[in-house]
Formats: C-alpha cells, sequence, structure tokens
C-alpha cells in the first residue's frame, strides 16, 4: 500500500499490515469544525444580528443602518433603503457598545467613520420608541376609555 497513492475512501482510513496508523486518516478529519449555530427556532420570522452587542434577534425588534452610495451612512427605520445594511437593538447600552468598538463602521464597510449626526439619529429614534407615547393617553382620556 503506497501512501501517497491513495485516493478510495476505506485506504484512507484502513491502518497498514504491521497495525500502525499510515498517517492518512487525517485526511478524513476536516481542518476546522463549524461553530454551532445557536438556537433561533424560537425567534418569529427572519433573525438579525446586532452589531452592537452580537445578539441575534427578530428583524423587527432591531433598527438598521444602510450605507448610501457616496460612502456614509443613514438610519433605515423602514428597512427598505438598498444597499449594505447593519442591525442594532434599539437599546442605549447597545449603540454605546456599538459606537465605542467601531463594529457599525466595519459591518457596513465604510472607509471613513460613520458621523455624528447618525449616532445622533439612532440616539433620537431609540428614545422616541422608548418614551410612552402621550398622544395615546391624551386620545383615550379624549375619547373616555380608562
Amino acid at each position: 500500500m503506497k501512501r501517497g497513492r491513495a485516493f478510495r475512501d476505506d485506504s484512507l482510513t484502513t491502518p497498514c499490515r504491521a497495525g500502525r496508523p499510515t498517517g492518512l486518516e487525517s485526511v478524513v478529519v476536516p481542518y476546522f469544525r463549524a461553530r454551532p449555530r445557536p438556537d433561533t427556532g424560537s425567534i418569529p420570522g427572519p433573525v438579525r444580528t446586532c452589531v452592537g452587542c452580537g445578539a441575534r434577534g427578530a428583524r423587527s425588534e432591531l433598527i438598521r443602518i444602510a450605507a448610501t452610495p457616496n460612502g456614509s451612512a443613514t438610519v433605515d427605520p423602514g428597512a427598505v433603503l438598498p444597499g449594505r445594511g447593519a442591525w442594532v437593538h434599539a437599546d442605549l447600552d447597545c449603540l454605546t457598545r456599538a459606537q465605542r468598538r467601531k463594529s457599525l463602521t466595519r459591518a457596513l464597510r465604510l472607509r471613513h467613520e460613520v458621523g455624528e449626526h447618525v449616532w445622533e439619529q439612532l440616539h433620537d429614534h431609540v428614545m422616541a420608541q422608548c418614551a410612552p407615547d402621550s398622544s395615546m393617553e391624551a386620545g383615550r382620556k379624549l375619547m373616555g376609555t380608562r
């Protein structure tokens, strides 16, 4: 049995006549093992990864930031703008972590740093989602419900 000429699968794992391994067993084992994917079966709909914390979440829970053709970034709350996109949770901790790590610039593959106006837009968007809607309360009081 020649070492360099074995192409059949059974000859790759069969030891030589003396009972010693031939050295070709390592050919069958892959060089790297894929990391197991986290279970996303409990998340309904499309799943996206936050660039701030790295956690996976439903598309509806994250805010999209899109790269524009001129090389800048803009907040895309409707997730309809064309181009490369990055997703971040509507949480101030995720925003500060993404800004500190510069992960938004890296995820969008931008040549320049994401502008301060984009971070302000994101901050305003998060604060608008977190703040209680006073117009709904006023509407309920006007209509006489609760």
